[in-house]
């Protein structure tokens, strides 16, 4: 099912629960950078940085609407958590979107890795956002990250710190440092400004965070590396 005219899409844009008005959008959104026969070369990369976009915001005003007495730190957090890519692949894995994907014959359809199907999700937002407008495309969203917007726990936006040494651990690098960068402002307002880092094969990586008390600067930081090392190491 690698060459789809665009009349098979009618099951997908059920699902997705548009009609597409430019099919060229969803054929797009569909065309994986390996498929060598592609006709726009840019397609899915341009539509998944728009679709990333627009989920980034309306996650993010969910959270806002959702959340009423968290402050930024707390916020930013479970933002992360439900934009980087484990949590898209995961979600994305339910849909029936691997079976109209245009690839290359190197990569089998039933054992996508989560890192391809988050990007082809985030393509499909752009192409929805694009061809049905925000409203619709937030309604959508909501619709399939409604689960994991609840289960953005307390729990696990304190303990970043934790989760970065598990992963860190598992993956070769070596246990996250921290650096107190600066610490300003008055003492009922501190500002503290804090880098995390993690070495492997010699090679730094690090990420920095802001909070209003050291702890909190820290759990930012730990969280940012985290999102960033996840992303660049490959998923199962």
């Amino acid at each position: 099912m690698s060459d789809l005219s665009p009349s098979s899409y009618q099951k997908l844009e059920v699902f997705l629960e548009h009609t597409f008005k430019d099919k060229t959008l969803l054929e797009g959104a569909l065309t994986h950078p390996s498929y060598t026969h592609r006709k726009k070369l840019s397609s899915f990369e341009r539509l998944e940085f728009l679709g990333d976009r627009v989920l980034g915001c309306i996650i993010a005003e969910a959270l806002y609407l959702t959340f009423e007495t968290e402050e930024e730190g707390n916020l930013s957090h479970r933002l992360v958590d439900l934009v980087r890519k484990e949590c898209i692949g995961k979600i994305v894995q339910t849909w029936p979107l691997h079976l109209y994907l245009h690839l290359s014959k190197s990569l089998k359809r039933e054992e996508l890795p989560l890192t391809v199907l988050a990007d082809a999700g985030e393509a499909i937002l752009g192409a929805l956002f694009l061809d049905a407008g925000l409203l619709k495309t937030r309604d959508f969203i909501l619709k399939h990250w409604a689960p994991y917007l609840k289960d953005t726990s307390e729990k696990n936006l304190r303990d970043a710190k934790s989760r970065l040494q598990e992963w860190t651990q598992a993956h070769g690098f070596s246990l996250p440092t921290y650096e107190i960068l600066t610490s300003e402002g008055p003492d009922h307002a501190p500002q503290f400004h804090v880098r995390v880092k993690v070495v492997k094969k010699n090679a730094p990586t690090s990420r920095e965070g802001w909070g209003s008390s050291r702890k909190q600067a820290e759990q930012t930081a730990a969280h940012t590396l985290l999102e960033n090392l996840s992303a660049q190491e490959p998923l199962k």
